[in-house]
């Protein structure tokens, strides 16, 4: 869901709450790509981006979203495909709803 999902649905009883971050170098490349702008208009906006989700959270719910224990699993898109994250991801859920 993004954007505070995992706080919006922790409460349910087969959520599974997984938080995906990568190192900023593949993060701007990514947003250079995608939004056809160059690197220091990517830095700038991921920063920008992060600093106010982070805000908005801290805001509404007071916890810290680079707080790995308010999440089921954290992966690293820097180290693993979207692939191996979803396969990972669906396995939780299907473990989780199988009980």
């Amino acid at each position: 869901m993004g954007r505070a999902g995992a706080q919006v649905t922790a409460d349910m009883d087969l959520g599974v709450s997984v938080r995906i971050v990568a190192a900023e170098r593949d993060r701007v490349a990514r947003m250079m790509e995608v939004l056809d702008i160059d690197e220091k208009s990517a830095t700038a906006g991921g920063q920008r981006r992060d600093a106010d989700r982070a805000r908005m959270v801290r805001s509404h719910f007071g916890i810290d979203i680079s707080d790995p224990t308010g999440y089921d699993a954290v992966f690293n898109a820097s180290r693993m495909s979207r692939g191996e994250i979803a396969e990972s991801v669906v396995a939780l859920v299907s473990h989780r709803v199988s009980g």
